[in-house]
């Protein structure tokens, strides 16, 4: 009873003598215990665990129901009761415990078709209400409906067999599990995120020695996939294997296998259609075997092939792109937040005012969508440092702190949305937040290669925190094997700080690699300057289009670096434009 007395106290919640001794359904009747028992259940999964907010909201349905106070849940008692709002609240203008109670029927669908599947009670909050319903196995679930969809009683005991149009989606932070349902029709709008089933490897040498590795593999991959929030993963059950007849909950499937022989060891990994069972994506390691590095060899691959899957830049968003433009036919809130990562690879002018149209439409249908928020922030953000698309008539930055405050408040778990608000704030002049929320940030998800190389750029090029920047941005390149251009970044401009070694700066550019990338053109012009490479030099400074030392100085200042450091970067970008000038 641990968890329900936690939320208990959380949620005010106290008992009295008009409590309800016991609960009856169709074809049941339960004590006030063994229904709380439910409930400790409940609050124990993963999605309730990490959820305070969760939790408090629950217990508090469940225990007014339980005293009879049905009556009682509307969203002003619930956010003030249960959620510890002021008295001052106002259901009509602030969203969250509309937005709280959709994420709480999914976290309870999620639970009862996995590891709650079996429990005898389950809790129900049909949509439209927050009354709370108590529901046997066995009940007809015919005429309860969620989100508009009928969930059918399967008295089989696989009553969570629902069709194929439901998908579930449930956003992970490193610390658990952040939920959201989708109805996946031709004409929906709703935000939708991918759910990946990790099946049981297989051990294809058949040696019991590497049962223990292939069970590692797997556990190790669902810990590293649940970094990225902006997908679900959940390890699928052993003996789920038949595509005809296919229990998996998840848009992909996750499989491996693994061999052993002469002393090396082979392990494959490859990324399925949950529908189809069509191959997207594999990728194989060999590998010498030995007894001291066999777990040097699980974290690599590990790490590797998680965030190949995982990074909102890599693989998945590509295959979520073709599979939204195909099952949904349009842009909705989720698949224009997705085009941010696209955008961020060349920042061109075009694809920003593409997804700031997009994102504009669809925050108005998916008003509770954080990611959508969130990647709004950014292109407003850039309207203000890169000019582009300049608009009359606001202020870029507050507007970008805006979105960024209305994304972190509808998902606290969001790493985009706290990444929009620590550079929303630094941008704002607000040094001090900027700092708290980036470090508490790093802190929740100290392995997220994304995140600690953003927020290390942030502390090193904007803040002037150069040493911490710096470790930030080096750990990232550890944890990410194929890193995009923006990790090279800082590494690059401490280079140029030091003013000692030229070759080592285009050295970063060289992993760098991207000729769409501004800062790329802005640092190879000041390193072929310094080291003489006329031709070289003048190709870069015409690729940002510097035509004068005037431009050059707006052109550095756009990016609102370390005042000391931006002078430094200006001195040099202008005599590059000086040296490329005069040698002509």
């Amino acid at each position: 009873m641990l968890f329900y007395s936690n939320c208990r106290l959380l949620c005010g919640i106290f008992m009295h003598k008009s409590e309800v001794d016991v609960v009856a359904s169709k074809d049941d009747i339960w004590t006030r215990e063994e229904v709380l028992q439910s409930l400790d259940a409940v609050l124990a999964s993963p999605a309730f665990a990490a959820s305070q907010q969760l939790q408090s909201f629950l217990t508090y349905v469940v225990v007014q129901t339980l005293d009879g106070n049905a009556d009682r849940l509307k969203a002003y008692t619930i956010a003030v009761d249960a959620l510890r709002k002021p008295e001052a609240f106002d259901p009509q203008i602030d969203p969250t415990v509309r937005v709280l109670a959709g994420k709480l029927r999914s976290a309870l669908r999620l639970y009862y078709a996995t590891e709650g599947s079996q429990d005898p009670i389950r809790f129900d909050m049909p949509k439209g209400s927050y009354r709370t319903e108590f529901i046997s196995k066995i009940d007809e679930l015919t005429n309860h409906t969620n989100d508009g969809i009928a969930i059918e009683q399967a008295r089989s005991g696989r009553w969570w067999a629902m069709p194929t149009v439901i998908g579930l989606l449930a956003m992970v932070a490193a610390v658990g599990f952040r939920l959201y349902f989708v109805q996946q029709t031709p004409d929906d709008h709703k935000p939708h995120a991918p759910i990946i089933a990790v099946a049981a490897f297989e051990n294809i040498s058949g040696e019991s020695s590497l049962d223990d590795f292939k069970s590692g593999l797997r556990f190790d991959l669902v810990s590293e996939l649940s970094r990225f929030s902006w997908i679900s993963t959940y390890a699928a059950k052993e003996h789920t294997q038949d595509h005809n007849h296919s229990p998996f909950h998840a848009d992909y499937i996750l499989r491996g296998s693994l061999t052993a022989a002469n002393k090396r060891i082979h392990v494959s990994y490859r990324l399925e259609s949950a529908d189809t069972g069509i191959v997207k994506w594999a990728q194989v390691f060999d590998r010498e075997l030995t007894s001291q590095n066999i777990f040097e060899i699980q974290k690599e691959t590990v790490q590797a092939i998680a965030f190949q899957i995982g990074n909102p830049a890599g693989i998945l968003n590509q295959l979520e792109q073709d599979r939204y433009q195909q099952n949904v036919g349009g842009l909705n809130a989720y698949l224009c937040a997705l085009k941010l990562y696209d955008y961020w690879r060349t920042f061109a002018r075009d694809k920003h005012l593409e997804i700031r149209t997009c994102l504009e439409t669809a925050i108005i249908t998916d008003p509770g969508y954080a990611e959508a928020h969130a990647a709004l922030a950014f292109i407003y953000l850039h309207e203000e440092l890169l000019g582009s698309n300049r608009r009359t008539g606001y202020d870029p930055l507050k507007r970008a702190l805006a979105e960024a405050s209305i994304a972190a408040g509808l998902d606290k778990f969001s790493i985009l949305a706290k990444r929009a608000l620590y550079t929303t704030l630094l941008f704002n002049g607000d040094l001090e937040e900027f700092s708290r929320i980036g470090h508490d940030a790093v802190r929740v998800n100290p392995n997220n290669p994304e995140l600690l190389s953003d927020f290390g750029h942030r502390l090193a090029v904007n803040a002037g925190k150069w040493e911490e920047g710096i470790d930030f941005s080096k750990k990232a390149l550890s944890l990410n094997p194929n890193p995009p251009p923006s990790y090279f970044i800082a590494l690059a401009l401490q280079a140029i700080s030091k003013g000692e070694n030229y070759w080592e700066v285009l050295q970063w550019t060289e992993r760098m690699n991207s000729t769409d990338f501004p800062f790329f053109y802005m640092i190879t012009a000041i390193a072929h300057s310094e080291l003489k490479h006329l031709a070289a030099a003048q190709a870069s400074l015409a690729a940002l289009g510097i035509q004068s030392a005037t431009m050059a100085t707006q052109t550095v200042r756009k990016y609102r670096m370390h005042k000391p450091f931006e002078t430094l970067i200006i001195q040099r970008l202008n005599d590059a434009y000086k040296y490329a000038a005069n040698t002509s």
